[in-house]
């Protein structure tokens, strides 16, 4: 049960960004929905323009700054949204992004996954890694074909990466945690988060949508988004099987679905995750807390405050 005091903070918070226009810092953690929240910045603040100015669409150096930046890096006096995903969730969107990437031809490649560090990311012969495909002659074959598994996969991936980006608590705050409970780092955490972030939200489709009518509130931007916005949400974080049209698009590659693990193997692969990656276990937990306080609170607000008008983005 929730103390009129916690939405007080929140109302009072929201309130301030609103009467400010609040700049505000969008920490991108790498597949959790982070290009749909930087898709629905520019256009709320700049409706159709295709370039409103800076670097677009991840900063327009007046209202927000996105990309893959971690919170340590940022200025610390602005305020913070950031969106976290279940990790294992995250972890097999990430498997399948970097093979379904690399299952069609690319020219003039400039992104991470054409350097040479995921040279072996496909099997010899097989996928569009410029530096693999050099070694091959020029020549290849799609779809990528992983040269690891999944679980081999998993155990080789950077671990903590939601911690990383969107978590970065004084050293001395930092000495304090190291071998404490998990409540006190949860709570740590949570306070971390409600210090510091207008909105947190996790990665369903429910929760974006929501966040996205709470951004509207709460950064008060010219423009409003469409009724039919939240259905392009839910293409993005659709986990469906993919059709044979889908499939063709890219490159005929298979997505891995955990449904193809064993029921005992699903069990000790996630098992193993949660204990790697621990300490985003917890910062998921504490972000899962704020959103169902922020939700609370928000729908606590009149209705007329609340709801969007309606917009074709059709001005800018």
């Amino acid at each position: 049960q929730l103390k009129d005091s916690e939405c007080e903070f929140w109302h009072a918070m929201w309130n301030k960004s609103r009467a400010n226009r609040a700049y505000v810092e969008f920490v991108h953690v790498p597949k959790a929905a982070g290009h749909t929240i930087e898709a629905w910045l520019a256009r709320a603040f700049h409706g159709n323009r295709s370039k409103p100015n800076c670097f677009f669409p991840t900063s327009d150096c007046r209202h927000y700054h996105g990309g893959h930046h971690p919170v340590s890096s940022r200025n610390s006096a602005h305020r913070f949204l950031t969106v976290l995903r279940e990790p294992l969730s995250l972890a097999l969107s990430a498997f399948n992004d970097v093979h379904r990437f690399l299952s069609t031809p690319k020219s003039n490649c400039h992104v991470q996954y054409c350097s040479a560090a995921y040279a072996h990311t496909c099997r010899p012969g097989s996928g569009w890694n410029p530096v693999a495909v050099a070694r091959q002659n020029g020549t290849s074959t799609s779809p990528c074909v992983p040269a690891a598994n999944f679980t081999n996969w998993l155990h080789h991936s950077k671990a903590g990466i939601q911690s990383y980006y969107a978590y970065n608590p004084p050293r001395v705050v930092s000495r304090t945690l190291e071998g404490a409970a998990d409540d006190k780092i949860l709570g740590n955490m949570t306070e971390y988060l409600r210090s510091r972030y207008l909105a947190v939200s996790m990665t369903t489709t429910a929760s974006i949508e929501h966040l996205l009518r709470r951004l509207w509130y709460i950064l008060a931007p010219p423009f409003a988004p469409t009724a039919s916005f939240p259905a392009a949400i839910r293409q993005t974080l659709q986990v469906s099987v993919p059709t044979a049209t889908q499939v063709a698009d890219d490159g005929g590659y298979q997505p891995f679905q955990t449904s193809m693990l064993e029921p005992h193997a699903l069990d000790q692969e996630t098992r193993r995750l949660l204990a790697r990656d621990h300490r985003d276990v917890l910062l998921c937990s504490a972000a899962a807390r704020l959103e169902e306080e922020q939700r609370y609170c928000f729908d606590l607000l009149p209705a007329e405050l609340t709801t969007p008008p309606l917009s074709d983005w059709a001005h800018g």
